[in-house]
């Protein structure tokens, strides 16, 4: 049986008990499941996942389809959905989804989920699926997690990454390819042929299949092969309702939007609640005239929580680790290990100093290796870059202010930073927070219990209901 969203479910229900709430109660995809989302963030360190079945849309209808959030909540559970540790996750996804990924494969009409119900023409209606309505000013409902695919129309190579679009109408998607995405790029290339432009926006599958497709391979590289690559399989190709065979979509997602930006067709997008937790403005933006929706039986719409841990915990931010840890390994092969902050534009690097020098590089490469990386900070081995405490430690203990932050104008920026005073530009910054070297002067250790006290002493044979108290909370 393939792998797809339904096979994650009940393989990690099996595994994790309770981590799958099924939600009966009405609830308003207007703004409530956001404020749903928010209070399980603060009652949980990673919320479980939620399935809404019983979901009004914002025009008041109830949809026929459940609703899925908090999908990539927790980074436990991305690291569980792709086979991976949590402290190598980062070079799991390098390994499985750059080095190693699998082609997809072209499969028939009948053995294809997604074709089990086909709209087109007069009968398509995005609204069926009762898409979020996330934040106080967005203009109406999203896709928040549609992977949006192309092909390049000079080398036939496929994109698709997950980008957002403002559902205008039943039939009509603002979508936002972002300027920096290939998605832009071939968008231009039809743009100047002064040619229509087919997409299709694909949503709910599995999370390895998700993650894998947005790990931001090289330009004109397969992102259906390093989605392959990360859930283990081939992605399970079929042909489009639009185009047939030239535009496969895949074959196990929950939903498929085909459509066509007409040529030179642009519309206003937004404001819209970024990432960086404010809000941005309006956009132009391409306008994609929905052509057919294909769905599986009760199909799922899942929609990402942007800015909240569903966005962070464990898809988007180790995805950027994994580009900043190749990049910065490259340029200091001390590098031991690195990870985006849940806070966007904050990178954690461990660094095993040899010389004088390398934390600057390493933290100048990871400042590089993605435009919305704006601070980062480098630690030494004895510092856990997954616990914030140590970070802070790090930061409060072994940094000088005036002599190991280092400040860099005139990078690029995350375009949804609210605080870009020019269009694009951002000043970096590098903090050193790394012990001088040996050769350079003494420092002071850390305080430390000997390893075999540590591994004889366990909490539960001296406090066990307070450990079931705080298993019962997280």
């Amino acid at each position: 049986m393939a792998k797809d969203l339904r096979t994650f479910l009940k393989d990690y229900e099996e595994a994790y008990p309770g981590e799958v709430v099924r939600i009966q109660k009405p609830i308003s995809s207007k703004m409530e499941v956001t404020a749903l989302v928010i209070h399980a963030d603060k009652q949980w360190a990673e919320p479980p996942v939620m399935i809404l079945e019983n979901l009004i849309n914002h025009e008041g209808v109830k949809s026929a389809h459940p609703s899925i959030v908090n999908l990539f909540a927790s980074r436990t559970r991305c690291c569980w959905s792709v086979g991976a540790e949590s402290r190598t996750y980062a070079r799991h996804l390098f390994h499985k989804g750059i080095e190693g990924g699998i082609a997809p494969v072209e499969i028939e009409r009948s053995q294809a989920p997604v074709k089990q119900n086909v709209q087109k023409g007069k009968d398509v209606d995005v609204y069926r699926f009762a898409p979020l309505v996330h934040h106080y000013l967005d203009p109406g409902p999203y896709t928040s997690s549609g992977s949006w695919l192309c092909y390049d129309p000079e080398t036939g190579n496929d994109n698709s990454t997950i980008q957002r679009g403002w559902i205008a109408a039943k039939d009509e998607i603002r979508w936002w390819p972002i300027q920096q995405s290939d998605n832009h790029r071939i968008l231009q290339k039809y743009t100047e042929r002064g040619e229509d432009m087919p997409v299709a926006c694909w949503i709910g599958h599995h999370p390895a299949g998700m993650i894998g497709c947005n790990l931001g391979v090289a330009p004109g590289e397969s992102h259906l092969k390093s989605a392959g690559g990360v859930l283990g399989e081939p992605m399970r190709m079929v042909a489009s309702e639009t185009w047939g065979r030239k535009f496969l979509v895949p074959a196990d997602a929950e939903v498929v939007i085909e459509g066509i930006v007409p040529a030179g067709l642009r519309g206003p997008e937004g404001p819209f609640g970024e990432a960086w937790g404010h809000t941005g403005g309006q956009r132009w933006t391409p306008i994609v005239k929905v052509t057919a929706v294909t769905y599986r039986n009760q199909g799922y719409w899942v929609s990402n929580m942007i800015s909240h841990k569903d966005e962070w915990s464990g898809s988007f931010a180790d995805k950027r680790s994994m580009v900043a840890l190749e990049i910065a390994t490259k340029a200091v092969s001390t590098v031991v290990d690195v990870r985006n902050s849940p806070h966007p534009g904050v990178v954690f690097v461990q660094l095993n100093k040899k010389r004088p020098g390398e934390a600057i590089e390493a933290g100048l490469a990871a400042a590089a290796s993605k435009y919305g990386n704006k601070l980062v900070i480098v630690v030494d081995t004895d510092i856990d870059i997954y616990d914030e405490q140590d970070i802070w430690l790090a930061l409060a203990s072994r940094v000088q202010w005036d002599t190991d932050i280092h400040v860099i104008p005139g990078g690029r920026g995350a375009s949804t930073d609210p605080s870009l005073i020019q269009d694009g530009m951002t000043a970096k910054i590098v903090i050193d927070a790394t012990k001088p070297l040996a050769s350079e002067r003494p420092f002071s250790s850390r305080n430390s219990v000997p390893a075999e006290i540590l591994e004889k002493i366990k909490l539960a044979d001296y406090i066990p209901q307070l450990v079931r108290e705080v298993a019962k909370i997280c």
